[in-house]
């Protein structure tokens, strides 16, 4: 991923960088087109992918490349926003801040 993630933003860093975080974190979209060119890079340093792995977690994949560019343009900052979409335990912790008067309540 981080020789794919480099040779990305050796083409479309100062775009990216120009249209600024809130836009690339609302609207940017890892392609399949990207994922072929990941998956092709991994091949060429001898990395075979499992398909169907890599069909059943496109999500994942999707969401890492996206957040590893981010990093490299907005260091941490971008990153951690991003790559918490697949944090499943923080986003329950986050369900549960809508829950904090009824659990309360409950203790009285």
């Amino acid at each position: 991923m981080p020789e794919y993630v480099f040779n990305y933003l050796s083409g479309h860093r100062s775009e990216l960088e120009k249209e600024g975080y809130e836009k690339f974190y609302k609207n940017f979209i890892v392609t399949d087109t990207m994922l072929d060119d990941l998956v092709a890079i991994g091949k060429r340093n001898k990395v075979q992918p499992d398909d169907k792995d890599f069909t059943k977690n496109k999500k994942v994949f999707q969401v890492h490349v996206k957040a590893q560019i981010a990093r490299k343009i907005w260091n941490n900052n971008g990153f951690y926003p991003i790559f918490n979409e697949t944090n499943e335990i923080l986003q329950q912790a986050i369900k549960m801040f809508d829950r904090i008067p009824e659990i309360n309540r409950r203790k009285i």
